[in-house]
C-alpha cells in the first residue's frame, strides 16, 4: 500500500510501486543511463590528471581544477528537483545534461592550463549534476520500496562497474590511441546515454500535491547524518580514484590497470548479493563491514611493494565499494518520502561530491608537501576510521540516526 506522504502523481502512477516487480524496461533503461554517465566520468579520473601533468601542471593545480566539478554538480543539483517540478521535463534535463558532459569531455582537449581546466571541469560538473540526481530520483520512484536495497544495487550497478572499468579503459584509450581520441570517446559515451534516454516513457518528478515549488536545497537536514558519511567516503575515494595512476608512476608499480580490473570484478560480484542483504539484515550489516574493508585498503595501498599486495587491495576495494555505495544511497533514501526523493539525492550526491572536491585538494596538497602520494592513503584510513566512529556514534548507539 502507499502511503500519503508516498502517493505519486497521476502521470507518474503508471510507473510508481505499481507491484512488487522490480525488473522492468524502464528500471533497465536508467541502470543503462546510469552507466553510460558514470562512464564517461570515470574514464577521465586518472588520465586527466595524467594529462595535466602533462601539461606542466602541479598536484595542488590538478585538485583544484578537480574540485570545481564539486562546485558546479552541487549548484545544479540543488537546483534540479526545482527546475524538474516547473514546466521543464525532467527527461529533458537529462538529455540537457549528458549533451553539456559531451560538450566538456570534448573540450578537455584544449585544457592545457588552468583557466580553461577550471572553464571545461565547471560544465562537466554542471552537466553530471543535474543528470545523475534526476536518474537516480526518477528510478527510486520505479522501485518497490520493500525492495529499495537490492533496487539501488542494481541501478548502482553499471555505476560502480564503470567506476573500476572506466579507469582502466581510459588508461588504455589513452596509452593506445592518445589523448584526442580519449576525450572523443568520452564524449561518445555521453551522447550515447542521449540516445538510451529517448527509449524512456514519460515520467515526471512524483509530488505532494502541493502548488509550492521545491527549494533550492544544497543539504536537506532530512538526511543530514548519512550525508556526513558520504561527505567522508568522498574524502577517502578521491585519494584512490583521483590520485592511483600517480601513485603507480611514483612507485614504479605497473599494476594501475590491474588494480581497476580485478576492482570491477569484485564490485560485480558484490552487487549480487548486497542489496539483497541490505533488505534483509539492514544497513547496520552491511556499511560497517564494508568501510573496515576500505580502512584496510588504505592502510594495504599504503605498504604496497609487490603486485600480490596491489591484487589484495583492488580485491577488496571492488567488494568494500561494491556494498558500501547502494547501501548508503537506499539509508539516504529510506529518510525521504516519495515527493522529496529529488533533494534527498541532491543532498546525497551534494556532500560526495564535496568530499571528493575536498579530497582532490587536500591529497594533492597533502602529495606536495610530503613529497610522496604515498602518505595520502596514511590519511584515507584515518578519514575511514572517523567514519566508523561516527556511524557508531549515530546509528549504533541511537535508534534514529536522522
Amino acid at each position: 500500500m502507499i502511503n500519503r506522504h508516498n502517493a505519486p502523481t497521476p502521470e507518474t502512477a503508471k510507473w510508481v510501486y505499481g507491484s512488487h516487480r522490480l525488473w522492468s524496461k524502464v528500471f533497465l533503461i536508467f541502470i543503462l543511463l546510469n552507466f553510460h554517465i558514470f562512464m564517461g566520468f570515470n574514464i577521465l579520473l586518472p588520465t586527466l590528471s595524467l594529462y595535466m601533468e602533462k601539461q606542466g601542471l602541479s598536484g595542488r593545480e590538478i585538485g583544484l581544477i578537480y574540485s570545481i566539478f564539486t562546485v558546479s554538480a552541487i549548484t545544479m543539483r540543488s537546483s534540479s528537483a526545482y527546475l524538474a517540478s516547473g514546466r521543464i521535463s525532467p527527461l529533458f534535463l537529462i538529455s540537457l545534461g549528458l549533451f553539456i558532459c559531451a560538450l566538456a569531455s570534448f573540450g578537455y582537449y584544449w585544457a592545457v592550463d588552468v583557466p580553461r581546466g577550471l572553464l571545461f571541469r565547471f560544465l562537466h560538473g554542471a552537466g553530471f549534476g543535474i543528470t545523475s540526481t534526476l536518474i537516480t530520483a526518477l528510478a527510486s520512484q520505479v522501485i518497490p520500496q520493500s525492495r529499495m536495497g537490492e533496487g539501488m544495487s542494481y541501478l548502482g550497478l553499471g555505476t560502480t562497474i564503470s567506476l573500476a572499468a572506466g579507469p582502466f579503459l581510459g588508461i588504455w584509450l589513452m596509452n593506445e590511441w592518445g589523448f584526442l581520441i580519449l576525450f572523443a570517446a568520452v564524449a561518445v559515451c555521453y551522447l550515447a546515454g542521449m540516445g538510451v534516454s529517448r527509449f524512456l516513457p514519460p515520467i515526471s518528478l512524483a509530488s505532494s500535491g502541493s502548488s509550492r515549488r521545491p527549494g533550492l536545497v544544497v543539504l536537506s537536514r532530512m538526511v543530514r547524518v548519512p550525508s556526513l558519511l558520504m561527505f567522508i567516503l568522498g574524502l577517502i575515494l578521491s585519494s584512490i580514484i583521483i590520485f592511483m595512476a600517480l601513485f603507480c608512476q611514483e612507485q614504479k608499480l605497473p599494476y594501475v590497470g590491474h588494480f581497476f580490473v580485478v576492482s570491477s570484478i569484485s564490485i560485480i560480484i558484490s552487487r549480487l548479493f548486497s542489496g539483497r542483504l541490505y533488505d534483509r539484515f539492514g544497513h547496520r550489516r552491511i556499511i560497517p563491514p564494508s568501510v573496515f574493508l576500505l580502512l584496510l585498503v588504505t592502510l594495504l595501498l599504503f605498504y604496497a611493494q609487490n603486485g600480490l599486495m596491489m591484487l589484495c587491495a583492488a580485491t577488496l576495494y571492488g567488494f568494500c565499494i561494491g556494498a558500501a555505495f547502494p547501501s548508503m544511497t537506499a539509508l539516504t533514501l529510506s529518510y525521504a518520502p516519495m515527493e522529496r526523493r529529488a533533494e534527498a539525492t541532491a543532498s546525497f550526491f551534494n556532500c560526495y561530491d564535496l568530499g571528493f572536491g575536498v579530497g582532490s585538494v587536500l591529497m594533492g596538497q597533502i602529495a606536495d608537501l610530503a613529497g610522496s602520494y604515498r602518505v595520502i592513503f596514511l590519511t584515507s584510513a584515518g578519514m575511514a576510521i572517523l567514519f566508523l566512529l561516527l556511524y557508531a556514534f549515530f546509528y549504533l548507539r541511537h535508534s534514529d540516526g536522522s
